[in-house]
Parts: structure tokens; C-alpha cells; sequence
């Protein structure tokens, strides 16, 4: 899964800078995705975190919790969610927490 996300990363990058954008990518694994997000914009001083959110309704938030609900509560940025309106956003392949930090550099 890890060489399957670096791979992602590596190719969105590849695009973004044939868009002229400069672009880092770093990859976090942990069991929390949203304390990491948090934990990761917080240490970088990250000014805005945009972030993908599958918008399956609120009973099911309740049940599961939502990564996008805790960031959006705990940043110490703003937080731009968008809900992805794909068919195969409903897919019942493995989740991931995917969370791109936008952050000044010197």
C-alpha cells in the first residue's frame, strides 16, 4: 500500500510541474490519518490544507467518525473540503486519507 501511494504522489507531482507549480510531496502512515494531518500542518506551518472528503451522510460520520470532520476541527489552518461526486468514489476499495498542505516557503 505504501509503494502504491508513493507511486500516486510521484505521478501527480509529474503533472503538477508541467503545470509549472513546484511540488512536494511527503507521505505519513499512521493509524490516525486526521492526527497526522493535523499533527503534519501544525509542524510545517502549513497555511491551508485541502483535503477530499466521500460525503456519505451524516449517520454513517456518526458511526465511523470522518477524517475531514476531525481536521476541520482541530487544524490550526483553514480547511478546504471537496466532496468527490465520481461514481467510483462509492468504490469498496481500501480508504485512504489523502490531504494535500499548502504552505508559504522562505
Amino acid at each position: 500500500m505504501t509503494d502504491s501511494a508513493n507511486e500516486q504522489l510521484r505521478e501527480l507531482a509529474i503533472q503538477e510541474q508541467r503545470e509549472g507549480l513546484t511540488v512536494e510531496s511527503t507521505l505519513v502512515v499512521s493509524t490516525r490519518p486526521a492526527s497526522a494531518i493535523v499533527d503534519f500542518a501544525r509542524e510545517h506551518a502549513i497555511d491551508l490544507i485541502v483535503m477530499g472528503t466521500h460525503g456519505r451522510g451524516a449517520m454513517l460520520r456518526m458511526m465511523l467518525g470522518s477524517v475531514a470532520e476531525h481536521v476541520v476541527r482541530t487544524a490550526p489552518c483553514p480547511v478546504m473540503v471537496v466532496r468527490d461526486t465520481r461514481p467510483s468514489a462509492t468504490s469498496t476499495q481500501p480508504r485512504q486519507a489523502v490531504a494535500t498542505a499548502v504552505g508559504a516557503h522562505p
